[in-house]
């Protein structure tokens, strides 16, 4: 991963983006947008949207019916303050899908109406017995989100006054978003989805120092993607095009995938939402073999993407998925150093041209 990749990795973690207040990964989008000379709105259900136009002359640079959605998701796995006590006790419920244990007790901030309020997600105290019966359960291996708590040394009161309510978002904290090298490997929080978006971002510079892609490309940031959905089925019925691809990440389980932590793309197939069409993920291959990449194949269990939602809630008549294989997802997340540049080039690659990689090659 070369510096000007890892500093646009490192400043995308460490922005903060629950589901629903994805605000500060959208300003970063926004950000780099701008600065390479290209336009970024938002819809009407708060996407953050970017046009990549086609090479002059080609047949299609004035047809956007022909345009390629691309879906790189804003939030990351998070908390929502469900009740707090009149003790300063807080009780939360999950934003996206994961177990307690892949989180363990470590420094939060709650994103309070007045500012970051810090605390401490809590099980509480080893040396206890049965009768603490949420710490016996998780010893135990019973883990359950109604075990967490937040302690913040404020009573319910004084949280209150810093306006830490219901419906408050709770992120791991700042001091643990600084990204972890373990030489071919960097570890980190909030590599779901902040990796595929440096990948995405790499792919469009990619695009804008030419070739220019044959069509129109859209690049959607999106929001809420881990609840299931989110806001990408809005934006793949509003905008053109027929082809909605979704830049994620792809789980690794050698025993259920056959995978490994590498630095090549994952083309996906099926997932627990829609089958992904396989005429564009043999374009996607073959683009991938082209570049003399060997890219994985992802038939997955509980796992969706925003192209799949997409599908499967009627919004676009194809979907496809490029996904940097990951290791720990919804944790402490791993991947290949090499992985982001790469998704890059092979993402890149079919942009230009999603007919096939021969084209390419004759240009």
């Amino acid at each position: 991963m070369n510096g000007t990749t890892r500093a646009l990795l490192q400043k995308l973690v460490t922005a903060r983006g629950p589901c629903g207040q994805e605000e500060e990964v959208l300003a970063v989008c926004v950000d780099w947008f701008v600065s390479h000379g290209l336009e970024a709105w938002h819809d009407e259900a708060g996407n953050l949207i970017s046009r990549i136009a086609p090479a002059s002359g080609s047949a299609q640079s004035n047809d956007d019916s022909d345009s390629i959605k691309v879906f790189i998701h804003a939030d990351e796995i998070s908390f929502i303050i469900k009740r707090i006590l009149p003790d300063g006790t807080i009780k939360l419920a999950t934003l996206g899908s994961f177990g307690p244990a892949f989180l363990g007790q470590l420094p939060v901030e709650i994103l309070g109406d007045a500012g970051i309020v810090p605390g401490v997600l809590s099980l509480g105290s080893w040396h206890t017995g049965e009768e603490t019966a949420d710490v016996w359960h998780a010893k135990h291996g019973n883990y359950d989100i109604n075990q967490y708590e937040i302690i913040t040394g404020m009573d319910g009161e004084a949280l209150v006054e810093r306006g830490v309510l219901p419906g408050a978002r709770v992120v791991i904290a700042g001091q643990h978003r600084t990204l972890w090298d373990m030489g071919r490997l960097v570890a980190g929080f909030a590599l779901d989805n902040r990796a595929p978006i440096t990948a995405t971002l790499g792919a469009v510079e990619m695009l804008l120092e030419g070739p220019a892609p044959r069509s129109p490309v859209y690049i959607v940031c999106t929001r809420e993607e881990e609840l299931g959905s989110g806001t990408a089925g809005f934006a793949a019925e509003t905008l053109p095009g027929s082809l909605s691809l979704a830049v994620d990440v792809s789980p690794v389980s050698p025993d259920e995938y056959g995978n490994e932590v590498d630095p090549y793309p994952t083309v996906g197939l099926r997932d627990d939402y829609a089958v992904y069409n396989k005429d564009v993920a043999d374009r996607l291959v073959a683009h991938a073999l082209a570049l003399e990449m060997l890219p994985g194949i992802g038939i997955f269990e509980n796992y969706s993407s925003d192209a799949s939602a997409a599908k499967r809630l009627g919004r676009t008549a194809k979907a496809a998925l490029v996904g940097i294989p990951m290791e720990n997802t919804h944790g402490y997340e791993i991947i290949h150093t090499d992985a982001i540049e790469n998704t890059a080039l092979l993402l890149a690659s079919f942009l230009r041209s999603p007919s096939g990689p021969a084209d390419t090659l004759q240009e």
